[in-house]
């Protein structure tokens, strides 16, 4: 499958209100997980994902420190907000997520949602789709993590345009957080909700979170986007400190999270009652959730060193297999970036600097 670039796929910084303004300078790409999708034949290199331990291997010859965790920011001088919801999209997991951090760091009652947009589902043509049973079972293991914390997660099938603005009231929340997503159709909706949000008296603030670098961050020397990548990855690996791969810490104000009532919080809908079915996802051994990616980020930690080398070759374990959970964010982009970073100051870190500039799939 073709190699995909990293570079625009990072992203870290502070909230900030809408209209969200559209990437001008990500170079145009294609979707290779929407080969994911449909339940069919699945390429065999999906399948091999050897169980190996819940984090990645830390070198002790390591020249530099990896990136410590963001500390929350503090809260403003005046009062703070009293509640405010978190709109989960392409950021499941409970840690190193932008919009939670800031939401946990400016309200006293942070509240969490997802979801499942029939604007989105409502176009697929197969009831039998690996994406959707993907983010459900991410979902309920999103769930237990939040609950392990003090809090819940909020799971709607609905129309989001609709479904937010009227959660918001229900909860009485002051401001509504996000991470932002680039794509037109999710720049429309999120207009949208924005307006919609206004008109009752509530914000909406987005965060950056899946790219370190967005917009007009990395500009061509005359200031505009650039067309070729060679050049760009360069002007991305120069602008890159240490302070873009700090993660957003989570757990020194989890306290905030609350649970709603049990009218408000409902079951997770079932992939019947959405009008879809379940795929072979166990059989292919495909892992969902924070876990998943864990287990297949140590995996791919203790070969880094090789992709440079095995990338190209099919029949060869070299890529990640972490496209999928990229897209939806159960693994963070930063701790990814920081860790081939700190691999690639090493001696024999020759295939860690290409991790930094190519995402596989």
């Amino acid at each position: 499958m073709a190699i995909r670039k990293w570079c625009v796929k990072f992203a870290v910084g502070p909230p900030e209100e809408l209209p969200i303004r559209p990437i001008v300078n990500a170079a145009p790409s294609r979707h290779n997980w929407r080969s994911f999708g449909t339940a069919g034949p699945t390429p065999s290199r999906v399948t091999r994902h050897p169980p190996p331990p819940a984090v990645p291997p830390r070198r002790a010859d390591a020249r530099s420190r990896p990136a410590r965790p963001r500390r929350p920011e503090p809260r403003p001088t005046g009062a703070p907000r009293n509640r405010a919801l978190v709109w989960f999209r392409r950021d499941l997991r409970d840690f190193d997520n932008a919009a939670l951090c800031h939401a946990l760091c400016d309200a006293r009652e942070v509240y969490c949602a997802f979801v499942f947009d029939r604007g989105i589902l409502d176009a697929l043509r197969s009831p039998v789709d690996r994406r959707v049973e993907f983010i459900r079972e991410s979902l309920v293991e999103l769930d237990t993590a939040l609950r392990a914390r003090g809090g819940a997660l909020i799971v709607r099938y609905a129309f989001a345009r609709e479904a937010i603005p009227q959660l918001a009231a229900e909860l009485g929340v002051q401001t509504v957080y996000a991470n932002r997503d680039y794509e037109p159709a999710a720049c429309d909706r999120d207009a949208a909700v924005a307006h919609a949000l206004a008109d009752r008296g509530v914000a909406f603030r987005t965060c950056k979170d899946q790219v370190i670098f967005e917009r007009d961050e990395i500009l061509t020397q005359g200031g505009g986007p650039f067309s070729v990548f060679t050049p760009y990855k360069n002007a991305w690996l120069k602008a890159l400190t240490p302070a873009h791969l700090q993660a957003h810490a989570v757990d020194g104000c989890a306290g905030a999270l609350a649970v709603p009532s049990a009218r408000i919080r409902g079951a997770t809908p079932t992939l019947e009652s959405m009008g879809f079915q379940s795929t072979d996802l166990g059989a292919l051994g495909v892992r969902t959730g924070m876990s998943g990616g864990a287990a297949l980020f140590a995996d791919f930690g203790s070969r880094i060193d090789r992709y440079r080398d095995a990338r190209d070759f099919p029949a060869a374990k070299g890529p990640s297999y972490l496209s999928v959970h990229l897209r939806f964010g159960t693994v963070s982009v930063r701790v990814l970036a920081a860790y081939a970073h700190q691999c690639s100051l090493q001696p024999d870190g020759a295939g860690a600097p290409n991790t930094l500039s190519t995402r596989t799939t």
